[in-house]
């Protein structure tokens, strides 16, 4: 026979024991004290698994050996796995040997007759002891699934498994039926993710989402009391759903749902700054992904719930439970929040790597796609011969045209150009792309030399067609073409970069022969390899200038917009000063010195030389000052040049900090693992590094994280068509967040007008750099 006794408190008592005066006297005891009482008269009549006693009375008879250990018993009869206190009620005659020989493990012991006072008094320790040990064992289990939870943060930038391992953690740490995390977003649509217990039915995500959001959202409107009290940590809790004070529609769908007790936690994220807009898919508006989902109503603080499903019984909430999921909702918001950086640093690579394939201006494809198509192309050829062609063209008196006309009008032409050239090549393979800054190039793979000329006729009309008037033009009246035309079966005796030669210089001859016509470059391509007469010229004339330091260092300024860096920046530019004091630009030699490696030894003489002076310099106050450097791709992979930097710092006492050094970004991504070590060296010391280029060639972000540097600098052709195109001033802006995000200073070269500087201030570009700022000048006029 089991008797049940329910009183105030949770707590139960089982009462092992005959029918006797005694085990009259615990009942009534315990009952008065507010207990809950089991009462039976042997372990073997309890077989209900859910009885679960925090506490055993056993009433051992006078004449009775008992060696049954209670706990295992409950364990291997019950399956109740955590230690059960008990109580071993003995008579007053048994001896201490005999109570050692039941070996009474887990248990406690009165002798009889049995003082209430000290019965109570036992208990109340006994169970204190053991609350003690389950909030220890609770705590150290919620300890280890918050360390889990900051490990998967670290580890994952897949929020959704992340949060996936969230609840199932939960779920197995609460012993609870189901544990939930569901996001909220104004139109309704979310994501859900949880974790069920053993025979716990699943929630459909889509209905249960729409339910949130539709029942419990209004309550979180940022304006409202009520989400302010959400915000200072309350929550909604639910321990009895068929008495509770739920709307009735809202306690009917739990009741469907199986939910006898629930308890939702709100998620609220901080305020961002980041454009989260661009997330949604709009060419579908019902179109979401996880992490568009995500990023969809960042605007608002609520992100969504916790929450937590009891469906075989009601429950009771203890206090450190609810203290520690809220403490654990505070780590999901940093996850979510991670998540949604991460989202942002992926739409903006996508966005770089859609722009960077395009010339923003002519929108026909850049160099960089065009180097990188036709060496695939080539490739494909050579394997499986076939005659590619390339056609190269450029508008006639381009730069009389833009004289008298406008730049806006020059822009407005190659746009014009650019468009009938595309409508001339119609075969899938064919493409044209921008060669240089007013040059086109068109492949032609497949395609002989008569299609190609071909092609060049058909654009020739269409230019005409167009009727752009050039008063300036010799040839004519309107505007007109000039084309260099080559074509060739890959071979291993050939490259690309050869047949690009073979076409400037048939463009060449065309204008060498009266312009507004083609020529096509009919010797074999190979004898390109011979190095011109030419660069074994300017080879001997720059190691003269070495000899006779004819090299001069200029300085032009770079500008902060923001006003809150008060030191000066100046990028050291170099010129070349001829016997006759001609100044020849960079342009004109240092292609030249990197086709004969002589960029370490031209690097070596700027750094000895502007060391030099500043050391010398009568003013030597160079506290408010930066300059920056640039370093070519030798001079990075050469250690040699690495150690004569370091030197050079020690030996004329300078504050490393003066200096940053610039690299392109084309050379980084060559050699990632050398150049960030030359970063990182130089780092140490107190040195800065600004990326140039930035924006041409970019691939992917992940090489950021290896390159260690300060500044980005955006590329001069972006900033000049920022006020003219939407593309690139798009691609801007793409740029300078993603400096923002990830804690680097960006730079705007080539500011040539006013336009340009105020739109630069407004994307809030850090600094700006350009002739209308100020021109290049002698390093000397500066430090003196």
């Amino acid at each position: 026979m089991v008797i049940s006794i329910d009183s105030k408190t949770k707590e139960l008592i089982l009462i092992v024991g005959n029918d006797d005066e005694t085990t009259n006297f615990l009942f009534q005891s315990l009952t008065n004290s507010g207990y809950q009482v089991l009462l039976t008269q042997n372990l073997e009549s309890i077989t209900a698994k859910s009885v679960c006693p925090d506490l055993v009375l056993l009433d051992i008879p006078e004449a009775q050996e008992y060696d049954v250990e209670v706990s295992d018993y409950l364990e291997n009869n019950l399956g109740i796995e955590s230690a059960i206190p008990t109580i071993y009620l003995i008579p007053y005659f048994r001896t201490l040997q005999q109570m050692e020989n039941w070996q009474l493990n887990t248990a406690d012991y009165l002798f009889k007759p049995i003082n209430q006072q000290a019965l109570i008094t036992r208990i109340e320790g006994c169970l204190r002891l053991k609350r003690l040990e389950h909030s220890l064992a609770r705590q150290e289990e919620e300890s280890k699934i918050l360390f889990k939870l900051s490990e998967n943060i670290l580890q994952s930038l897949d929020l959704e498994v992340t949060l996936q391992k969230i609840v199932e953690d939960i779920q197995k740490n609460l012993n609870c039926d189901r544990a939930i995390i569901s996001s909220y977003t104004r139109n309704y649509h979310s994501f859900t993710v949880q974790a069920l217990g053993i025979e716990s039915p699943p929630i459909i995500p889509g209905i249960y989402g729409d339910f949130l959001s539709k029942n419990y959202a209004q309550d979180y409107d940022q304006y409202s009391v009520k989400s302010q009290q959400y915000q200072q940590g309350n929550i909604q809790l639910t321990e009895d759903i068929n008495n509770c004070d739920l709307e009735s529609s809202e306690q009917a769908y739990l009741k469907d749902l199986g939910i006898k007790s629930q308890l939702v936690i709100p998620i609220f994220l901080q305020k961002t700054n980041l454009e989260l807009g661009t997330a949604r898919n709009d060419r579908d508006p019902n179109s979401y992904t996880f992490q568009e989902n995500l990023a969809s109503d960042m605007s608002s603080n609520l992100w969504g719930w916790l929450i937590i499903h009891q469906c075989n019984s009601s429950k009771t909430w203890q206090q450190p439970e609810i203290n520690f999921l809220q403490h654990l909702v505070s780590q999901i918001a940093i996850a979510i929040r991670q998540g949604l950086q991460q989202e942002q640093l992926q739409q903006q690579n996508q966005h770089l790597q859609e722009l960077e394939l395009y010339d923003p201006l002519t929108e026909v494809y850049n160099r960089r796609y065009l180097d990188q198509q036709l060496s695939l192309e080539w490739r494909r050829l050579k394997r499986n011969p076939s005659p590619i062609s390339m056609i190269i063209c450029d508008v006639d008196y381009f730069e009389a045209y833009k004289d008298i006309y406008g730049k806006q009008a020059g822009e407005k032409c190659l746009q014009q150009v650019a468009q009938v050239i595309a409508q001339a090549i119609r075969r899938p393979a064919d493409f044209v792309s921008l060669y240089s800054t007013e040059k086109f190039a068109i492949i032609l793979p497949h395609t002989p030399v008569q299609g190609a000329q071909k092609i060049v006729q058909a654009i020739q009309a269409k230019v005409t067609n167009l009727q752009l008037p050039h008063v300036k033009s010799s040839v004519g009246s309107l505007v007109t073409l000039s084309f260099g035309i080559v074509s060739t079966i890959p071979n291993a005796s050939e490259s690309p970069s050869l047949m690009m030669k073979a076409a400037e210089q048939a463009l060449y001859l065309a204008k060498s022969r009266g312009r507004n016509c083609y020529t096509t470059y009919n010797e074999e391509i190979s004898q390109l390899k011979l190095q011109p007469q030419q660069e074994l010229t300017w080879s001997k004339r720059l190691h003269s200038a070495l000899e006779k330091n004819l090299f001069r260092l200029y300085a032009q300024s770079i500008e902060p917009l923001d006003n809150q860096d008060q030191r000066q920046h100046f990028e050291i530019l170099l010129r070349l000063q001829e016997q006759d004091d001609v100044i020849i630009s960079p342009n004109d030699f240092l292609p030249v010195a990197n086709r004969f490696s002589m960029m370490p030894q031209i690097d070596s003489w700027v750094i000895d030389n502007l060391f030099s002076q500043l050391a010398n310099s009568k003013a030597q106050n160079y506290q408010k000052f930066v300059f920056t450097i640039n370093l070519s791709g030798a001079s990075l992979n050469d250690d040699i040049f690495l150690d004569f930097l370091q030197a050079k710092i020690i030996e004329y006492h300078l504050d490393p900090k003066l200096f940053c050094f610039e690299i392109t970004e084309s050379v980084a991504i060559n050699n990632i693992a050398k150049v960030s070590n030359f970063i990182k060296i130089l780092k140490q010391l107190g040195c800065s590094f600004a990326l140039d280029d930035f924006g041409t060639g970019m691939s992917s972000l992940s090489y950021l994280k290896e390159l260690p540097v300060d500044y980005l600098k955006i590329d001069g052709s972006f900033i000049r068509e920022i006020n003219n195109d939407s593309i690139t001033k798009s691609m801007v802006i793409a740029i300078n967040n993603l400096a923002q995000i990830i804690g680097l200073k960006t730079i705007a070269e080539f500011v040539e007008d006013q336009s340009i500087l105020r739109t630069l201030k407004d994307l809030n570009v850090d600094y700006a750099q350009g002739f209308y700022l100020s021109k290049p000048c002698l390093l000397n006029n500066i430090i003196s």
